[in-house]
């Protein structure tokens, strides 16, 4: 008891220094690149649906309204290309009403997200886009998230959109800001990381055998195995939309716009005379040749032959929540012992119940089926670690037992 009180007290310093460290760490890296809506909506554009005439309300809030049978709505702020920012911080107070996805599309409903639009056309999307996903009813509350935009997004935008069946999205007080980690974050990260691995070794030492347990390198990495299995599969990487844990990032004093420069002082003119110029000599073109339409712009279709199967595979058995939980289970039991299953047991469910609280998803039958093939990949595991063990029982004892392997004797 004293043990597990010592180890849930560090487990409490630990998680406050990690909620702590991620309030902290952005910061502002530019000037704001959004302001309150006005009317006629300046820097917006209204680019489809019903609504233009009627946002923003009297008190600064865009209202996108849907009825059943009405084309979608479509919003967008261009933000520009962004060269060498990497981080962009987004948040905005929002409320919706009654929303409903068209059909079984889980992001067809009234969302905001990031993008951009490349010169051909096509769009370029990060990993986690979208800052607003709403379903049903939820009362005014903040929205915030810091996003890793992709290589080469193109010039990046911000859109509102409703293409739900029917429902009420309001959005106000709409932030943008380009943000950067503080420079002391990544060796705080690394630091807080190791604490956490020792937090976590010395809570598997127990369950260990004596054997096992006076190898301090086997515990060691057993305790590794589950804090990279957390980082990975609770906090899914490199998937990144960082959510703010509890309450909302500190990005400190935003930037301020460079004040102009100067202009430069006006050229002196001379008075030239004038000089008769003769009318240049009429040239006749020829006709110029009808040419076709240009072909309409489509996504960008790569024939990746290997991940399509791979994506077949999963839509059917779930095959990546599978394999990632049969090598985190493999690592940890081979490591350390079946003994570590509770361990294996919280992250899994800790891996499902964390990412939709933080990206507010509601539960559904794909939940369940993610978790009936993440316990499925851990008892493979087990399987799979225990017949190894067994078979390597057998030959350690048949080769220390004399009668097999003795030689026979010469005569």
């Amino acid at each position: 008891m004293r043990r597990f009180s010592i180890s849930l007290f560090l487990a409490v310093l630990l998680a406050t220094a990690t909620g702590t460290l991620w309030r902290y760490r952005f910061e502002h890296a530019g000037p704001p690149l959004s302001e309150p809506f006005k009317p006629g909506l300046p820097g917006w554009a209204w680019v489809d649906g019903k609504g233009r005439e009627s946002n923003p309300a009297p008190e600064g809030t865009l209202v996108l309204s849907k009825q059943d049978g009405d084309p979608a709505i479509n919003v967008e702020r261009v933000l520009g290309t962004l060269n060498g920012v990497r981080f962009l911080h987004l948040q905005a107070e929002t409320k919706w009403t009654n929303v409903k996805q068209a059909g079984e599309i889980r992001w067809a409903t009234a969302r905001g997200l990031i993008y951009g639009k490349q010169p051909d056309g096509t769009n370029s999307w990060p990993k986690d886009h979208w800052l607003i996903n709403a379903y049903g009813s939820s009362d005014w509350h903040r929205e915030e998230s810091v996003f890793d935009l992709v290589p080469n997004i193109g010039e990046a935008r911000f859109a509102l959109q409703h293409l739900g069946e029917h429902g009420t999205l309001e959005v106000r007080n709409v932030e943008i800001n380009v943000v950067r980690q503080r420079s002391w974050y990544r060796s705080a990260a690394i630091t807080l990381t190791g604490l956490w691995v020792l937090w976590a070794t010395w809570n598997i030492a127990p369950s260990l055998p004596r054997s096992v347990r006076l190898r301090p390198i086997r515990t060691l990495l057993g305790g590794s195995t589950v804090i990279a299995a957390a980082w990975f599969l609770i906090f899914p990487q490199p998937r990144f939309c960082a959510r703010p844990l509890v309450g909302g990032f500190e990005l400190g004093q935003p930037t301020s716009m460079p004040p102009p420069a100067p202009l430069p002082p006006p050229p002196t003119t001379a008075v030239v005379p004038p000089v008769a110029i003769a009318p240049p000599p009429v040239v006749l073109k020829p006709d110029p040749i009808p040419q076709s339409p240009a072909p309409p712009i489509a996504e960008k279709r790569e024939n990746h032959a290997i991940e399509q199967e791979i994506r077949l595979i999963h839509d059917t058995t779930n095959f990546t929540h599978l394999l990632a939980y049969f090598a985190f289970g493999l690592g940890l039991f081979f490591v350390a012992t079946l003994r570590t299953w509770p361990i294996a047991a919280v992250v899994t469910v800790l891996s499902e119940v964390v990412p939709n609280w933080l990206y507010q998803q509601p539960w559904d039958l794909g939940d369940v089926g993610d978790l009936t093939a993440d316990f499925s990949g851990l008892a493979l595991a087990a399987l799979a670690v225990t017949l190894v063990k067994r078979l390597w029982r057998q030959r350690v004892s048949r080769s220390s037992d004399p009668e097999t392997s003795a030689s026979a004797a010469p005569p």
